[in-house]
């Protein structure tokens, strides 16, 4: 596993996560709290990404550059990662 810090395109979908349980009936006053001063709390959250997922991510996004998109780059990217194994 790889664990970073939250940068900021990752931002508002950490927020966006925490007020959907907070609307969710949760009622968290945890939640709000961290809503309300989402700055201070930003640098605490981590992002957790398999080593893996996080390959793939990159070897679809190379395949995207060379003109392939959608489903075709992510099975380009598979053969590609399988026959790098």
């Amino acid at each position: 596993m790889q664990i970073a810090s939250v940068f900021y395109s990752s931002r508002k979908a950490s927020a966006g996560c925490i007020r959907i349980a907070c609307r969710a009936g949760t009622g968290s006053p945890r939640g709000k709290e961290i809503l309300d001063n989402f700055s201070e709390f930003l640098p605490k959250f981590k992002k957790v990404l398999p080593y893996d997922y996080d390959r793939m991510l990159r070897v679809i996004a190379s395949v995207e550059e060379r003109g392939l998109d959608g489903e075709q780059a992510q099975i380009e990217a598979f053969y590609t990662v399988q026959k790098n194994k």
